[in-house]
Order: structure tokens, then sequence, then C-alpha cells
């Protein structure tokens, strides 16, 4: 998809303009939902986000988006956060949330993991001072973001109980 021998192959334009394409191309050809795509650019301070649509045009996300089946549970759990003033790594440990909140309560959006995994954290290291290896820090990433998960599931998961032992005990009286 992107020329291993051009120079500035890691560009935001270039990027962009490949995915694009891309984008088009793939929606032409099949026949089925329209696929579309976000896209950061996390060389720049603040980060830069890009919505590319169905029809492979690209526009400069100025807060925050989701896209997707799943994009109202990921509203729910994300939309509110400080999208401006928040590190990467915490926003990826609440997207994660979402993620696994739909796989376990949500199966019909089609929105998951399979079985026994995770979702995939990837990042392209460009070697900057503040930028990480992903070989070297992604487990411990992913560790972080399931802790959380597992944490504030497990509330959800006692609120639904607390719910259902509290209309049981009306129902009773």
């Amino acid at each position: 998809m992107i020329e291993r021998d051009e120079s500035k192959r890691y560009t935001v334009d270039n990027l962009l303009s490949k995915v694009s394409n891309s984008i088009k191309t793939f929606n032409e050809l099949i026949d089925c939902k329209p696929f579309k795509v976000l896209m950061v650019s996390h060389r720049q301070r603040p980060l830069e986000l890009y919505y590319i649509d169905e029809h492979g045009i690209s526009n400069k996300v100025f807060n925050y988006m989701s896209i997707g089946t799943g994009k109202e549970i990921a509203n729910m759990l994300c939309g509110d956060l400080d999208h401006i003033n928040m590190e990467m790594k915490e926003f990826i440990k609440h997207a994660y949330l979402a993620i696994m909140y739909m796989d376990r309560y949500c199966s019909g959006l089609g929105v998951g993991v399979e079985p026994e995994s995770n979702p995939d954290i990837k990042y392209i290291g460009y070697n900057d001072e503040w930028d990480i290896d992903p070989a070297e820090k992604r487990p411990q990433d992913i560790m972080q973001c399931k802790n959380y998960t597992d944490a504030k599931l497990e509330e959800v998961k006692q609120a639904f109980q607390s719910i259902k032992e509290y209309s049981h005990t009306v129902l009773m009286q």
C-alpha cells in the first residue's frame, strides 16, 4: 500500500492519500456496508485526528469522533473525556473499555475481540523522544488497559446486580 522506497512514506499527507484511495476503491468494488476509517497522527502536538468517509474523502476532526456500529456506546464511554488535554495512553484505556463492554454485553453489534484475546494496540515508532517502542511497551500497555477494564466492568456488573436485587425486593412487597 505504501511504497517502501519512498523517503517520505510516513508523512500524514502521504498516508491520508493512500488510505483514502484504498477506502474509495474498496467501497466501489465490494457491495456491502461502506467502510470508513479514523486515522490519528501522533507526530504533532496536539494529536491530529482524521475521518475518511466511504467516498475516500478525508477531513480533519478537531475533538473526538467515533464510527461504526458501536459508536453510541463508544460515545457514552469516551465522548465526554477531555480529549484536548488527555494523553493517548489514557484515552486507549477508555476505548479498550468500550470495546470490551460491547464484546461482553452487546454482541449483536459485531464489535469485539476473538475469544481469549485482547484488542490490539498498534502504533508506528518514529524514534522521537516522546514516542515509545511498541515491541518494548505494548504488553505493559495492554495489561494496564485490561486491569482498568476488568475493574470498570466489575463495577457495571455490581450495579446491574444491585438494580436486579432492588427490583426483586420491590416486586415481592
